[in-house]
């Protein structure tokens, strides 16, 4: 399933340090897998699956404007999608910052490697 989710360019000055959620680790106990681990333990390994499904589902995917790959750990799964990195500070110290662009997203789960939540932002 794709899902179409809203896109904005934000001007910001200065963001504030929030505390971070608890996470819910993964605990996997599939036989023959690292209880501890799963079979995608590293943020690494999350990146190359999401750069192969990318290049079978989403072949036009815009990698000159968004250049980086965003792996966030979100305790029992990988968060990833393609990204615009914000530009440069200006002089007053305001920064612009893009949000969505058409690009994909997925969640990769890292006991099993499943993936789920495929959705291109716009």
């Amino acid at each position: 399933m794709i899902a179409a989710l809203g896109s904005a360019a934000l001007l910001l000055t200065a963001v504030p340090a929030t505390a971070a959620a608890p996470r819910q680790e993964a605990v996997c106990s599939r036989p023959g897998f690292h209880p501890e681990e799963g079979v995608v333990a590293r943020s690494e390994t999350a990146e190359r699956i999401f750069l192969a499904v990318e290049t079978e589902i989403f072949p036009g995917a815009d990698k000159e404007t968004y250049t980086e790959v965003v792996v966030t750990d979100e305790g029992d799964h990988w968060s990833v999608f393609r990204h615009r990195p914000p530009e440069p500070a200006q002089p007053d110290g305001s920064r612009r910052i893009w949000i969505g662009g058409g690009q994909l997203g997925m969640q990769i789960v890292k006991c099993d490697g499943a993936i789920s939540e495929v959705f291109l932002q716009r």
